[in-house]
């Protein structure tokens, strides 16, 4: 029987790619020799050498990865030109998925009147390469409330609060966008979409409903 060389590389490939063709041919009399790119055991590798001929493999086996990142924790810095302020904290819940929350508040003077107000969102992203690296997939809920304390309504230096100008945005939002891991600690995230604004007013066409939505935040991982 013939003796077979297997090139692997040293991480991020997918064991069940190996283990099918090596079933078969161990199987078939055949002997599979390993070789990586450093000339060292892969612990995934050494695993599956473990089961003994015959054993069978379901599905991919998990590649340890020491870069890999569990917790991000981000801030929108561009939100800061027009007072918007907050965090944002990311966990990965698989090789590819996370749960992100943010909180921001806002305090922006707009000509003679001072605009406060809050903003919360949650939403779940999906990433083509694995956890906060690669291009994403993000889709999630977001409520923003503002209000604006005027001038000419009362005591300015009270904050008087002008209940005509009260606004409310809540809906669910999609988007697209890419994320890069620096030095596997600093991490740069972009994202562009839509929100669809639940609480529009009645009446209008339901285009005037959706409103642009975007980030790019910059912060770290754990």
């Amino acid at each position: 029987m013939a003796t077979i060389l297997m090139p692997l590389p040293d991480r991020d490939f997918d064991v069940a790619v190996v283990a099918v063709p090596w079933k078969l041919l161990t199987e078939a009399g055949h002997s599979v020799v390993f070789a990586t790119e450093a000339g060292a055991t892969i612990a995934a590798i050494a695993a599956l050498l473990a089961t003994g001929r015959g054993s069978a493999i379901a599905g991919p086996q998990p590649v340890p990865d020491d870069d890999s990142q569990r917790v991000t924790i981000a801030s929108n810095s561009f939100s800061w030109f027009v007072g918007l302020y907050g965090l944002r904290v990311g966990v990965a819940l698989t090789d590819r998925i996370a749960l992100h929350a943010d909180s921001n508040y806002l305090e922006n003077q707009n000509g003679g009147d001072l605009v406060k107000g809050y903003e919360l969102g949650l939403s779940v992203t999906l990433y083509t390469e694995r956890a906060f690296s690669g291009p994403l997939v993000e889709g999630g809920v977001r409520l923003r409330r503002e209000f604006e304390h005027c001038k000419g309504c009362g005591d300015f230096e009270g904050e008087d609060l002008n209940i005509n100008s009260r606004t409310t945005t809540v809906g669910p939002e999609i988007l697209v966008g890419w994320q890069w891991m620096l030095a596997s600690t600093f991490n740069l995230a972009v994202g562009v979409g839509l929100l669809y604004n639940l609480n529009a007013a009645s009446g209008e066409p339901i285009g005037a409903a959706f409103e642009p939505d975007g980030y790019v935040r910059i912060g770290f991982a754990l």
